[in-house]
């Protein structure tokens, strides 16, 4: 498939994403439980084998985000055309974690590697439209609303004009309380 010439480990400082696997599901299982994430199988709570084969089955590839060789987060891409888009889902459950530049370096990371593969052209999210982090987020990266229904608000990323180099917002900065150790 298309997705492996993409590398399994990619890393840049103390940020690293790997491939997921099955000692993580314990860890993603809390993380989801913890911001009322729940998986569309049915389970009030689920068990993190079933989270963990849930996870296996939808994303494709699934990383397991690291600081400093410490689980913090998840990302993983879902209904793939290769060449011509994915899906993106991507959360960062250590709350200590948050506002420090973990996610937009994580983000970064995986968008350059999608990029210099030529794995996909655009990238799209789904963000529940009363989650402002969320949006931000989003936005700061570079993704445009494309759709919005339902209460969630579908944005979009064109890779192919996305600028080159490291993907970050304009304003972000190692200098920044919390960013140095990125």
């Amino acid at each position: 498939m298309a997705f492996r010439r993409v590398p399994r480990i990619m890393a840049e400082g103390k940020i690293r994403l790997r491939p997921f696997r099955i000692l993580d599901a314990p860890f993603l299982t809390e993380g989801f439980r913890r911001e009322g994430i729940h998986p569309g199988f049915g389970l009030q709570v689920p068990s993190w084998l079933a989270v963990w084969w849930w996870t296996r089955k939808t994303f494709l590839p699934a990383y397991c985000i690291e600081y400093d060789s410490r689980p913090i987060g998840f990302a993983g891409l879902y209904n793939l055309l290769p060449g011509e888009s994915a899906e993106i889902s991507m959360a960062i459950f250590e709350k200590a974690m948050r506002g420090r530049g973990c996610g937009t370096r994580s983000l970064s990371i995986l968008v350059r590697e999608l990029r210099r593969h030529s794995l996909v052209k655009r990238l799209y999210v789904r963000v529940r439209e009363d989650n402002r982090v969320a949006m931000r987020f989003w936005r700061k990266m570079g993704f445009v609303e494309v759709e919005r229904g339902g209460g969630i608000v579908r944005m979009s990323l064109d890779l192919r004009n996305a600028p080159e180099g490291d993907h970050r917002h304009p304003g972000w900065s190692p200098h920044v309380k919390g960013n140095e150790d990125l």
